[in-house]
């Protein structure tokens, strides 16, 4: 019986042990098996993608996310994700001032009534960080689209570590910059 007893709390001592191991190398770890990643390793369009995927916008913005496109079908209204370079860097941010590594635009194929845009920025570096800030706020033109715009209220610009998001919404920029944050506390 006291043999039995040995082997017992033996056998558990190992699983405990196996257990703190394992946990020492993957417990509290975000990994893409859980379905994030560090924020500093998904791309803008990755970023971008769960900005959108955290939902709860108006009916509008809802209706052009969840939009079923076909490539070639050139009248479907969809949001339309472009990379953004040197060539259209100025259309987007209003400079070209801003040393970023790549980043993503999207806003509506076709929709005169939903003036929207969200920016994902990747920078060259974190440091980069408060100037790109600085840099947005005082040139992105909120009156970018033909004969109609925005006013600077309607404007929001977030940012964490290397990541910067200008978003340009006047019903759902504060809950697209509050995902934009969720996203990034997610991936602490």
């Amino acid at each position: 019986m006291k043999m039995n007893k040995k082997i017992a709390i033996v056998s558990v001592l190992v699983a405990l042990c196996i257990f703190v191991v394992a946990c020492g190398t993957s417990c509290g770890k975000k990994s893409d098996s859980d379905g994030t990643k560090p924020l500093q390793n998904m791309t803008p369009e990755e970023i971008l993608y769960e900005i959108y995927k955290i939902g709860g916008y108006s009916e509008r913005l809802s209706e052009l996310i969840n939009s079923d496109y076909s490539e070639g079908d050139d009248f479907t209204n969809h949001l339309v994700t472009t990379k953004i370079d040197a060539d259209n860097c100025m259309y987007f941010f209003g400079t070209d001032e801003i040393p970023f590594e790549s980043a993503v635009g999207s806003e509506p194929a076709i929709n005169p009534t939903l003036l929207h845009t969200v920016c994902v920025i990747k920078l060259k570096s974190e440091s980069f960080g408060e100037n790109a800030v600085k840099l947005l706020r005082e040139n992105v033109d909120p009156m970018k689209w033909v004969c109609t715009g925005l006013s600077s209220h309607d404007i929001y610009i977030g940012r964490s570590g290397d990541i910067v998001v200008l978003i340009m919404n006047r019903d759902d920029g504060e809950k697209l910059l509050d995902a934009f944050y969720t996203v990034c506390s997610r991936s602490e």
